[in-house]
């Protein structure tokens, strides 16, 4: 998980926050293993089996963050 936040002038308050899902199929498929690698955030992820993978990321900003 990454946040960024932009003040000017002011103390950084985090307001976005980036998330990144990797999925893998319950069951191996077929018998030719296949080569997978992937960097998702701050964490790199590499395989070589039969299983498939697949990966989503989305960023999503904070709201009403400065009402209290």
């Amino acid at each position: 998980i990454s946040f960024y936040g932009e003040a000017f002038g002011e103390p950084t308050i985090p307001s976005e926050v980036e998330i990144g899902l990797l999925l893998r199929s319950p069951n191996a498929h077929g018998s030719t293993n296949r080569s997978f690698s992937i960097n998702l955030g701050n964490r790199s992820y590499s395989s070589n089996d039969l299983y498939l993978r697949d990966s989503f990321t989305t960023s999503v900003v904070a709201r009403n963050i400065f009402y209290k």
